[in-house]
C-alpha cells in the first residue's frame, strides 16, 4: 500500500517455495503487509488456520524514473544478513 493511503496497490499469493516477481511498481514509498496461514481459501481470500498478521516496520522505497528503478528482494521468512523488522498487525486493521 502507498504510505499515506488505504489503497491496496497490489496483492499476491506466494506458495511455499515459490518465487513471484511483481513488476511495474510506480515509484514512492510502500507499506509491506504479509500474512500466513495453513489452508488457503481463495473464496475468501485468506488462510483459515493458523493465520499471522504483520507488516515491515519500515516502508520500502521505490524510483521508477523510466530509465532507472529499484530492485528489491524480499523473503518471507527471516534471513542471515537480512535487515527488515516486522511487526505484528491486528487483523482488523490489515489492509483488504
Amino acid at each position: 500500500m502507498l504510505v499515506g493511503t488505504k489503497a491496496t496497490v497490489f496483492t499476491v499469493y506466494i506458495r511455499a517455495g515459490s518465487l513471484v516477481t511483481v513488476t511495474g511498481i510506480k515509484g514512492g514509498n510502500y507499506a509491506i503487509y504479509l500474512t500466513s496461514g495453513v489452508d488457503w481459501d481463495a473464496g475468501v481470500p485468506g488462510f483459515s488456520r493458523d493465520c499471522g498478521y504483520s507488516k515491515f516496520a519500515d516502508p520500502i522505497e521505490f524510483t521508477n524514473t523510466g530509465r532507472q528503478y529499484t530492485v528489491w528482494t524480499i523473503t518471507l521468512k527471516p534471513t542471515a544478513g537480512g535487515n527488515a523488522a516486522t511487526e505484528p498487525v491486528d487483523p482488523a486493521e490489515f489492509p483488504a
